[in-house]
């Protein structure tokens, strides 16, 4: 199930909204990637900085710090309560 929402916003807001809703999908999308390729995943987003450092830089410049921690965390989470770890 997914939610849909419609945001009215001005043309500056629509761009950063997008660089940031791009910037987020990039680490799930490459977490999901591995862990169907690999058969792993990262849990935390320290070993998952570690790891993947040169990809998840841009992301972390656009985001910023505790927004990719946020993202990184929540992505962990969702992956545990699937795996039931």
């Amino acid at each position: 199930m997914t939610d849909t929402l419609r945001l009215l916003t001005m043309p500056g807001i629509r761009e950063l909204l997008q660089r940031v809703g791009d910037a987020t999908a990039k680490p799930i999308n490459m977490e999901n990637y591995l862990f169907f390729s690999e058969g792993s995943i990262d849990y935390g987003w320290r070993s998952a900085w570690d790891r993947r450092v040169t990809e998840y830089f841009e992301v972390y410049r656009v985001l910023g710090s505790k927004n990719f921690h946020e993202a990184c965390r929540l992505i962990g989470e969702r992956w545990r309560s699937f795996s039931g770890c």
